[in-house]
Parts: structure tokens; sequence; C-alpha cells
């Protein structure tokens, strides 16, 4: 950049050199230069005038051109980064209307969605938490959520949006991401349906099913060790495995501590 700005200055510079000196010698004695008339004088210093606009204004354009290529280029390549990512990608206005849209798996064509507010593709229930969300995105620069999206065969999917603040031709603008956890979701239901059911199992077998980490602390007890040894679970909880031990005949007491120290030792 700085040898291109040498070279235009070079250019604008050196013909009006010229003319200064035409102008210069021309003023001396009024015979002009290099034994030309004064007239001839003149004419050469239209001419380098002549040319040294038709020269500027030749890199002027070209640099225009070259910024207009270069600016194209740019957001061919960003179009094509966002039109690749697996994730909806959009870009809209401090209004939600959306700018910038990528085929992605909601199933809309950018076609359908440009102009349109980002409000049409969020789930009625979490229309209100998105503009908390997007207002807060807009204010400190960057937010993020679970929403359900609507997709265009009607579908309700789970996502994780973030946002973040970007100036897009000096205007603030919101570049969000919406990614599809529907897969966690699931995962998260199928875990919460066996733990369900394994604590239904527990909850009516009569023995005490308990656990502790290796420093002693309880990290489950069943709700029968209340009735049989009369022991609030908050009190094992909060007393840890001491509890226990409390509570074994004393000659019982060396034969768990030689049990508990094999258990430990094999873990």
């Amino acid at each position: 950049m700085s040898l291109r700005l040498g070279s235009l200055r070079f250019i604008v510079s050196a013909p009006l050199v010229v003319v200064l000196i035409i102008a210069a010698y021309d003023g001396i004695d009024g015979s002009g230069i290099f034994g030309l008339a004064d007239w001839q004088t003149h004419i050469l210093g239209v001419v380098f005038c002549v040319v040294s606009v038709s020269l500027i204004v030749g890199v002027l354009l070209n640099y225009e051109r070259a910024a207009a290529l270069k600016l194209r280029d740019e957001r061919d390549l960003s179009s094509a980064l966002i039109k690749s990512l697996p994730a909806a990608v959009a870009l809209f206005d401090a209004s939600g209307i959306i700018l910038r849209w990528n085929t992605n798996f909601l199933g809309y064509a950018e076609q359908e969605v440009l102009d349109t507010r980002v409000h049409a593709y969020v789930a009625s229930h979490h229309i209100s938490a998105m503009e908390a969300n997007f207002k807060n995105a807009m204010t400190a620069g960057f937010a993020a959520g679970e929403f359900e999206l609507i997709a265009k065969n009607g579908a309700h999917i789970p996502c994780l949006l973030r946002g973040a603040r970007v100036v897009v031709e000096g205007k603030p603008c919101l570049l969000g991401v919406a990614v599809d956890i529907s897969d966690r979701k699931e995962a998260e239901r199928m875990l919460a349906a066996s733990e369900e059911k394994y604590r239904q199992v527990i909850d009516n077998i009569p023995e005490v099913i308990w656990s502790a980490d290796i420093s002693g602390a309880v990290t489950f007890v069943s709700p029968q060790a209340e009735s049989l040894f009369e022991i609030a679970p908050g009190v094992l909880y909060e007393k840890g495995i001491d509890a226990w031990t409390d509570s074994i005949l004393p000659e019982d007491k060396e034969k768990v501590k030689t049990a508990a120290f094999y258990l430990k030792k094999q873990k």
C-alpha cells in the first residue's frame, strides 16, 4: 500500500513540478524554455496539466475499482462461509429484520426470510425471553440462551442461540447463530426418565441403599433409612458416614472398619 501511495504521489507531483519550472523560466525573461516561444510554453504547460489530471483520474479510478473488487471478494467469501456452516446463521438489524440468512436445518430458503422479522421463527412461548436476550446482546455486545425455533415443516426445534453485536455499513446489527440441540435434549429426557425409573425401584426396596465418596460424605441414601435406623436422611447427609458408624454395635465396628478398608483398597 505504501508503494502504491508513493507511486501516486510521484505521478501527481512530477508533472506539476515540470509545469512550475516552465512557469519560472517563462517568468524570468519571458523568453520561454528550451528556446520555445511564449505561446508554445503556455501550450506545453496546458498539455502537462491535462496529462497530470488524466493520470490522477486514472489512478483514482483504478484504486476505486480495486477496492470494489476486494469488497466483492470479501462478501463472497463471508457468504460462502455462512452458507457452509451446519448451524443457522442470520444477520438482522436493531429491529429484528433479517438481512442475511444461510441454508440450514430449519428448511427456509434465503429469499423466504429476508426482510422479515426473526420473531416469526421463534416459538410463541419463547418470544418474550428471546426479545430480552436480543436487547441484552445489543446492549452488552453478546448474549446466549436456549429457545425453540419453528422449522418450515412446523416442527419446534430446541436450539442454543448466540448473538453478537456487529456494525454493518455503519449501523448496529446482530449476528445470530443457532445450533440444533435436539439430540442433547433427547439424551437429557432419557436420562431423567432412567433416573426416575431407578428411583422408584429404590424407593420400593425394603433395604437401605446408600453411597458415599472417598472422604466419607454421603451422596445418596434411600428413604428406608429413617424407618429402619430412626435417622433422618438430612442427618446422614450432614454428618456423613459417621452417622452410620455411630449406629453400629460396638462388637461389629471392627468388622465394618476392616470391610471398609478392603473396599477402599480395591478402588
